[in-house]
């Protein structure tokens, strides 16, 4: 019983997070033009998989390092998860993308101060403090990429369009090197294994990607609204400067090794594309509804998996 109410969960967790990362990514690929919905999703489906089997795990890795030893059992799994999913269902109710790595990260820890396992102050500070700066540099990159002024001749047509086609990639490559890779964790906790053992496990990481494809597809629809009009009204090639931000941000955390929201870095790159045009240009009320999220998300998540952990 407990074995099935483990894998349940963990499949919701995946197709969560579909909706909740991998939707927004397909939507800026159909906003933005020379890129096509079709090909973020064949990607999403080949790179989640393909990138731990090429040996990049090491975000996934940290994450399972987070939970603490002999914090792997199901039925401590089955807690976190749940409250990490009753977390995004609450911020999902008020329509705001909130962070699923940030609520990952806050019951990791709620896990560890209910076992007395605990978690490193050092490495909490580390995860939240780049966090929080990933979407500040995206949007900085972002905000200076928008304000570049091309001149419109053949060449720099070409050269665009080119470049068009190099983002998309780009984008979920990162996603995939780091935020995508807490389908790995997940999937190791409910095989009862690690992570570098599921990263040798090309069937289980495959079904695991075909999972998060169908949380995707149920929440493009609300994605695509909230790109294009959640925090300012954008043009395709803002879009462009946005997926450019946002992908530096989470590679250097990939090279870091500390798990990074995409969906954070997404919107504080479309955030900053907006602000190169003009601080009217943002709707500042979402953007305070976002972050009231932010801050309450890691609270909220550490809170419900001490309190499902005690009394489990």
């Amino acid at each position: 019983m407990t074995t099935a109410v483990l894998l349940l969960v963990c499949t919701i967790f995946i197709a969560i997070n579909g909706r909740n990362d991998g939707a927004p990514l397909t939507a800026i690929a159909l906003q933005a033009r020379g890129q096509r919905g079709w090909a973020a999703l064949a990607y999403l489906w080949l790179l989640l998989p393909i990138v731990p089997l090429l040996g990049f795990w090491g975000v996934a890795d940290s994450l399972y390092k987070m939970m603490g030893v002999g914090n792997q059992a199901p039925g401590r799994t089955i807690a976190l998860i749940t409250a990490v999913l009753l977390t995004i269902f609450m911020s999902n109710l008020a329509g705001i993308p909130t962070s699923i790595t940030l609520a990952l990260v806050g019951a990791l820890a709620g896990v560890g101060w209910a076992t007395g396992a605990g978690i490193s102050g050092a490495l909490l500070i580390r995860v939240l403090s780049l966090g929080l700066a990933a979407p500040i540099v995206a949007a900085f990159i972002a905000y200076g990429l928008g304000r570049m002024r091309l001149r419109d001749t053949r060449a720099t047509r070409n050269i665009l369009l080119t470049y068009r086609r190099l983002t998309l990639p780009l984008l979920i490559t990162a996603y995939a090197a780091n935020d995508g890779q807490k389908m790995a964790f997940v999937i190791a906790l409910a095989l009862g294994t690690t992570v570098p053992e599921v990263a040798a496990m090309p069937l289980a990481l495959f079904i695991g990607s075909t999972i998060f494809i169908a949380g995707v597809l149920f929440g493009l629809r609300s994605s695509g609204k909230f790109v294009r009009h959640g925090i300012t009204t954008v043009r395709p090639m803002d879009l462009l400067w946005a997926e450019t931000g946002a992908s530096i941000a989470v590679l250097g955390g990939s090279a870091l090794g500390v798990p990074l929201s995409m969906t954070q870095s997404v919107t504080g790159a479309v955030a900053g594309v907006g602000l190169s045009k003009s601080t009217r240009a943002i709707y500042w009320r979402s953007v305070g509804r976002i972050g009231i999220a932010w801050v309450w998300t890691l609270p909220v998540a550490s809170g419900l998996a001490y309190v499902f952990v005690s009394f489990m």
